[in-house]
């Protein structure tokens, strides 16, 4: 029977642990585990620190009141009566015992004091400042939310959408499809995302022609650089001796294009300047 009933204990306590774990993906009923979460790394700094103090006094305590005292006997005892000290700070159950068992009373008061300011009001403040610093952290990054009710609400209204959809289109009511799934919906996108012609890797690159178009040059091979303005220019040339010679006549004059405007020296040639720059366009791509 006692093994029995300490087993279920045990299991209501990792039931209690394990429902916190269950709550974390709701941020307001996260507080308990996102905070620990969050002032989990000062935390573990704190408990060493704590720790170097409790040791000292523990060992202090059980050389100093051990061979009078019952609760100062042992090690474990020691640890279990400075937390009673800590927490209760009641002098009658242990004043009277303590200074008689203490080698002087003057050294009781100094361990009796200095153990409760260092633990108490240093140590267990720290404690508290850590653990509401991080219950801040927490708190202002979910500050917007939802509820549990809001999102109970959402819940219901999403399940009543789901009934009265089934049911209109067991009548077969012209509006059955006012409602869709989020499992119909989810399956809809990924295969909408999978058929669709414009990929990722589509559109970063036309992204990157559209924010680079302006500085993109070509390189000619004599190792001058032609930018947009010189392409254009060069291009204008081009058609104007292209439709000169369809016309059958000598192309029209036009002024030659600055080597500051273009980029380079003014093209000699205009159809072989363009078709230079679109080859060494060609090569560099």
């Amino acid at each position: 029977m006692n093994i029995y009933s300490n087993l279920t204990s045990v299991c209501v306590i990792l039931f209690v642990l394990r429902l916190l774990k269950a709550l974390h993906f709701q941020p307001r009923m996260a507080l308990v585990t996102r905070t620990i979460a969050v002032a989990f790394s000062d935390l573990v700094h704190f408990a060493a620190l704590f720790a170097v103090v409790y040791v000292g006094y523990i060992i202090a305590g059980v050389l100093m009141f051990g061979h009078q005292y019952q609760s100062f006997s042992t090690m474990s005892d020691a640890a279990q009566f400075l937390i009673v000290i800590l927490l209760g700070l009641d002098t009658t159950q242990f004043h009277v015992q303590l200074l008689h068992a203490s080698p002087s009373s003057e050294l009781y008061y100094i361990y009796l004091w200095t153990w409760v300011f260092l633990a108490l009001f240093v140590l267990f403040n720290i404690f508290l400042a850590i653990i509401i610093e991080g219950y801040t952290t927490v708190k202002n990054s979910g500050h917007d939310a939802r509820s549990i009710a809001m999102e109970l609400g959402m819940v219901l209204t999403h399940e009543w959408g789901v009934l009265r959809s089934t049911v209109r289109q067991l009548m077969g009511q012209a509006d059955a499809d006012d409602f869709i799934h989020d499992d119909d919906l989810r399956d809809a996108l990924v295969d909408y995302l999978k058929d669709c012609p414009v990929t990722a890797n589509r559109a970063l690159s036309d992204y990157a022609s559209i924010s680079l178009g302006n500085m993109m040059q070509i390189r000619l091979p004599s190792g001058k650089h032609l930018d947009a303005v010189g392409l254009r220019v060069v291009l204008a040339e081009l058609d104007l001796s292209k439709a000169a010679e369809g016309n059958g006549g000598s192309p029209s004059k036009s002024p030659e294009p600055s080597a500051d405007a273009a980029g380079v020296a003014a093209p000699q040639n205009p159809a072989s300047a363009g078709d230079e720059a679109v080859a060494a366009a060609a090569a560099d791509c």
